[in-house]
C-alpha cells in the first residue's frame, strides 16, 4: 500500500511523535511492528484486515518515520509503554493486537498494562521465553559487542550475505523475496542512512534478557484468548518452543502453523496468515 510513504498524523507520546495510520471500519485492531522493520511491513496484510477492522498502525520509536526524541527509552518493555501511550492517545479501547517478532513481545507488555481492554491478541513467529535458539544466542552476543550492531547491518549490504541464512535467508521461505521491495522498503534506508541505522541499532543494543524473562509471568497470568501463527522452518524462534509458551497462557489459545514458513510469515505469505488470523478475530472480536 502506498500510504506508508507518509504518515497521517504523528501522535505525541512526550518522549517521541509516534507516526501513524488508521485504516477501515470496524472493531479496533493495533498492528505492531517488529526489529528491524516498521509499519510498512503490513502492507500486504492491511488490505485484507482493514476490510474487516480499522487497523492502527504505530512506528515504534527508531522505526520507520517516527520522531524519537533522544531521551526516548529503547528495549522491548520500554516499547510496550511507548505503544500503550500511543494506543490511550488516540482513544483507542475494547481493541484486539496483531504482532510478529519483537513487535508480539512488545504488545505483551502493552496489553498486560490494559487487559481490561484488550480482546485478543495475534503472534507471528516472536520471542519464546524461557528457550533460546543457537540463532538467538548468536543475535544476543552480537548485541553485546561494542560494534556488533553496526556490523550485523553492514553484512546485509553483501548480496551473498543477505540471503543465507544468517541474513535474511532466515526470513523468508524463497530467500529472493528479501531482494525486491523488501530490501526497498527495510534495508536500503538501514544501509544509506547513519541516522536510521543509529536507532536501529539503539533496540538491538537493549535487547534485555531480563524484558525476555519478563514475559513468562506476563504469559502465566494471561487470561486474553492468543493465537500462535508460526512459520516451521524458523531457526530463530523454534516451533517446539512456541508449542511450550502456549502452556502457559491461562486463556484459550490455538496455534495454526505453516511448514514452509520462516520468521516474517507475515511478509511472504500474508493470505495464510490473514486468512488464519481473521478466523480467529472472528470468534473473539465483535
Amino acid at each position: 500500500m502506498d500510504i506508508f510513504h507518509q504518515a497521517q498524523e504523528w501522535v505525541d507520546i512526550g518522549h517521541s511523535q509516534l507516526a501513524y495510520w488508521q485504516v477501515g471500519e470496524g472493531p479496533d485492531l493495533v498492528l505492531v511492528h517488529g526489529w528491524p522493520l516498521h509499519s510498512a511491513t503490513y502492507r500486504h496484510l492491511l488490505p485484507i484486515l482493514s476490510q474487516h477492522y480499522r487497523c492502527h498502525l504505530f512506528d515504534l520509536p527508531g522505526a520507520g518515520q517516527t520522531r524519537t526524541g533522544r531521551d526516548a527509552p529503547f528495549g522491548l518493555r520500554a516499547h510496550g509503554d511507548s505503544l500503550l501511550k500511543g494506543i490511550r492517545a488516540k482513544g483507542i479501547a475494547n481493541y484486539a493486537l496483531l504482532g510478529h517478532d519483537s513487535g508480539a513481545a512488545i504488545m505483551q507488555f502493552a496489553a498486560s498494562q490494559d487487559a481490561a481492554n484488550v480482546r485478543a491478541m495475534i503472534m507471528g513467529n516472536t520471542e519464546t521465553p524461557g528457550y533460546h535458539s543457537q540463532m538467538m544466542k548468536m543475535l544476543m552476543l552480537l548485541a553485546r559487542l561494542p560494534k556488533g550492531p553496526n556490523l550485523f547491518f553492514r553484512a546485509l549490504g553483501l548480496k551473498s550475505l543477505r540471503r543465507s541464512s544468517l541474513g535474511l535467508g532466515g526470513c523468508f521461505s524463497d530467500p529472493a523475496y528479501g531482494e525486491g521491495e523488501f530490501l526497498q522498503w527495510f534495508i536500503e534506508p538501514i544501509l544509506n542512512s547513519a541516522e536510521t541505522r543509529g536507532w536501529q541499532v539503539q533496540l538491538l543494543k537493549h535487547f534485555s534478557e531480563a524484558d525476555i524473562r519478563a514475559l513468562i509471568d506476563i504469559q502465566k497470568h494471561n487470561e486474553v484468548p492468543v493465537q500462535l501463527l508460526w512459520g516451521a522452518q524458523d531457526r530463530y524462534f523454534l516451533l517446539e518452543d512456541a508449542r511450550k509458551m502456549q502452556q502457559r497462557f491461562q486463556g484459550p489459545s490455538e496455534m495454526q502453523v505453516l511448514p514452509e514458513g520462516k520468521l516474517f510469515l507475515h511478509e511472504d505469505h500474508a493470505d495464510w496468515f490473514a486468512r488464519h488470523a481473521l478466523a480467529f478475530l472472528g470468534q473473539y472480536v465483535a
